[in-house]
């Protein structure tokens, strides 16, 4: 009988401590308790896969023409093009001195390039240009001669050539389309502005006949010059190409023949050919 009441005892005992045990612990604590909460598992963004296959390289859309307008206005006006151009046409003579009235009217080729400041609206730029122009007159005019002291001789002009770069500054207005749309645009403008070059002057020696009868002088020349154009442009993939027409007013400085002024005022009408982008 006693026997039975310790083993009673013992069990009891033994189950007060197994409680107080799991009394000491957090359930989720413990794993062999199966009603333990799980822990929370953030989720992270799956990574990105790399591009296996990259494109090839083309081309930005500016070169494309896709976007022409890719960086937008300038300094917050309109945005600025470019222009290459070339001229060709006949240089008159109209006044001056000795020199002007010894040739006759020659042949004028230049080239250049144009850059263009647009106004927001797009109808109308102020220009910049710098070109190099080269003028070629003959003078087949054996009655009109000059005097070279050291030692005294006479002669008559046989041709003139000047090199000239010039530097102008204009405005330009579009009357007609819009130089952005595509379609037909018509445009007039004007430029003022001056040149510095060379001049060289080849002279047939009339009197005293001598072996010597072909001589040459150079000089440095300035110019000043005055315009008003107006040219048509069409769409041209993302460029636009223009034709028209130019009438040039110029006044050149020389003494190209010592003890001479050989000043020359002319009228140049020429044609106009290029590319603006």
């Amino acid at each position: 009988m006693m026997t039975r009441h310790l083993i009673t005892a013992a069990v009891l005992l033994a189950s007060a401590g197994g409680e107080s045990l799991w009394a000491q612990f957090p359930p989720q604590a413990l794993p062999g308790r199966l009603d333990s909460a799980p822990t929370p598992v953030t989720e992270l963004p799956a990574p990105q896969s790399p591009d296996l296959y990259p494109s090839p390289p083309r081309p930005s859309d500016w070169i494309l023409g896709t976007q022409p307008d890719c960086c937008g206005p300038i300094g917050g006006h309109g945005p600025i093009e470019f222009e290459l151009y070339t001229r060709s046409g006949i240089s008159l003579p109209v006044s001056g001195q000795l020199l002007a009235h010894a040739i006759t009217p020659g042949w004028f080729i230049q080239g250049g390039g144009r850059s263009l400041f647009f106004n927001p609206q797009r109808d109308a730029a102020w220009v910049a240009d710098l070109s190099l122009s080269n003028i070629c007159n003959n003078g087949p005019r054996p009655n009109l001669t000059f005097v070279m002291l050291n030692p005294p001789h006479l002669f008559n002009v046989r041709n003139l050539n000047r090199t000239i770069v010039n530097f102008a500054g204009g405005r330009e207005w579009w009357l007609v389309g819009n130089p952005y749309v595509g379609g037909f645009a018509w445009r007039l403008g004007c430029d003022i502005g001056g040149g510095w070059g060379s001049a060289n002057l080849h002279m047939n020696q009339v009197l005293p006949i001598s072996r010597n009868v072909f001589t040459r002088r150079s000089d440095v020349i300035g110019n000043i010059m005055l315009d008003l154009h107006t040219d048509v442009e069409v769409p041209f993939g993302s460029a636009r190409l223009f034709s028209g027409f130019r009438s040039e007013w110029t006044y050149t400085w020389s003494d190209v023949i010592l003890g001479q002024r050989c000043d020359i005022q002319e009228v140049n009408l020429l044609l106009t050919l290029g590319l603006r982008y």
